[in-house]
């Protein structure tokens, strides 16, 4: 795949992507964004190491769908450690915290 050829696949499924991350994922249009470019990123950069009958949509899909799931795994830690810090910070007097 050149970079023709790879600027073609980028137009033509970006925007259908993004809306699979959207409805899949409930995620907002610019984390949509960032995760597909992530795996259009990915493809970009192992395109020499896919194997010849494999689909570089199929692979997509995958990599987004990984990417989306990493996401949302960030965020559940991101989510749960921000409750901790919250819960042990609540009730300290500013001086205590510091």
């Amino acid at each position: 795949m050149d970079e023709a050829d790879f600027e073609a696949f980028f137009k033509q499924h970006f925007t259908p992507l993004c809306l699979y991350c959207q409805f899949k994922f409930d995620f907002d249009l610019d984390i949509a964004k960032e995760a597909v470019h992530t795996a259009f990123i990915k493809l970009w950069e192992t395109r020499h190491q896919l194997t010849a009958g494999l689909s570089p949509k199929s692979y997509l899909y995958k990599v987004v769908t990984n990417n989306c799931l990493d996401m949302l795994r960030h965020e559940k830690v991101r989510r749960k450690y921000g409750q901790i810090c919250f819960a042990d910070n609540h009730g300290s007097s500013p001086g205590k915290q510091f």
